[in-house]
């Protein structure tokens, strides 16, 4: 049987197999920067961490003119874990989504030359820049709250002075965003691609075999899978402005990583539940017409007397009507497993902000205002 719906497309194959084709494979290709410097194996990979954490810290310690105040500032007291903590997150990002991919891009009939065009190239070479572009308006606000004149940063140089270990701080800070920029930036690519794919390509087996199988996860796990490595980066992040008082900008980023993290989630999950619907429909739509055919074809072997060929049609009647009840019942509660795993994941992280900014509310809203009033000057001076 062979079968194709129109729209949000479904193709049926009779000879359907586990895909198995390498040349869909995205492995071994780099789809963000850290694949291809970054060591690919857990143990390498955190060893690379924590030394680049120490090292980090330790020119710090080297810079600083006072090491008593550099060993009691909670800013640098935190900043290996912090650090540690983003790179952890952008590689487990990075893993997550390009191992779902490949999962997902399998189950479809699509050509590999579409698979991978633009993704190596966005989040490539092209997507650091990308990335420090949208990180610099972050950079420039940090800057600000570290020099300005009413900043509650602890400045190590003589009489509260700028640094060169505050200028290291900043640094870091830096990193830090572009690796955030580098999660939201593959957040919003993989978006794209999933949409894309998801709108142009059907599926490679029969739709009872797609809902049964849940082949369309790895697209809709992407998000879920994410929720979980965001809940454990909100934590350390929720701990860190616990304990170093943080800045906005910190609850503004933790903000872009969840709204990005749900709007990833959303569209592909809406329209893999219309391309569901309306292959089901489509498949229902030619069963019908198949159990008409057989119900006159069973009136004729009634008129013949042949009670062989009157049972073969009546079998085939029930068979058909089966197959009805059983794709109807395969529309419903497409992906709300996943749904509920996202809102039940992001509720931490949320609740968690909410709750340190309502315990110094009034300062945070006098950093925000004054964070605004330095992105509009910002703004003003490139304009100007």
């Amino acid at each position: 049987m062979a079968e194709e719906s129109g729209g949000g497309s479904t193709r049926s194959r009779s000879n359907h197999q586990p895909e198995t084709d390498d040349s869909l494979s995205l492995e071994g290709t780099a789809v963000a920067p850290l694949d291809r410097y970054f060591p690919s194996q857990p143990v390498p990979f955190l060893t690379l961490v924590v030394v680049v954490s120490a090292v980090a810290w330790s020119a710090g310690y080297a810079l600083a003119p006072d090491k008593t105040r550099f060993l009691a500032s909670p800013e640098w007291r935190f900043m290996p874990f912090y650090l540690a903590a983003h790179l952890v997150a952008v590689r487990l990002f990075v893993t997550t989504y390009s191992r779902n991919f490949r999962a997902g891009i399998r189950r479809l009939d699509v050509a590999p030359a579409a698979v991978t065009r633009g993704v190596r190239l966005v989040l490539g070479p092209v997507g650091v820049l990308l990335a420090a572009l949208i990180a610099s308006p972050l950079c420039y606000l940090d800057f600000q709250y570290m020099t300005g004149a009413e900043s509650r940063y602890e400045r190590m140089g003589p009489g509260n002075t700028v640094a060169a270990v505050d200028y290291l701080m900043w640094s870091t800070w830096c990193v830090e965003w572009l690796l955030n920029a580098l999660i939201w930036l593959m957040l919003v690519v993989f978006l794209w691609k999933n949409t894309t794919l998801i709108a142009s390509y059907p599926f490679r087996a029969p739709i009872e075999i797609v809902v049964q199988e849940r082949h369309y996860r790895p697209f809709l796990r992407m998000s879920s899978q994410g929720a979980t490595i965001l809940l454990g980066f909100s934590a350390v992040t929720i701990f860190y402005l616990w304990y170093t008082g943080g800045e906005f900008t910190d609850y503004l980023g933790l903000g872009i990583s969840v709204a990005l993290l749900v709007v990833g989630f959303v569209p592909p999950w809406l329209m893999l539940r219309r391309k569901v619907t309306r292959a089901v429909e489509h498949e229902t739509q030619a069963l019908r017409v198949r159990l008409a055919g057989a119900i006159a074809r069973d009136d004729k072997a009634r008129a013949s007397g042949t009670s062989l060929a009157m049972l073969e049609q009546r079998l085939d009647e029930a068979l058909v009507i089966f197959r009805i009840s059983y794709l109807e019942q395969l529309k419903l509660n497409l992906g709300g497993r996943e749904a509920w795993a996202i809102v039940l994941r992001l509720l931490a992280p949320l609740l968690g902000a909410a709750w340190q900014l309502s315990q110094s509310l009034e300062a945070t809203l006098g950093r925000l205002d004054g964070g605004w009033k330095s992105l509009k000057a910002m703004l003003a001076r490139l304009l100007g």
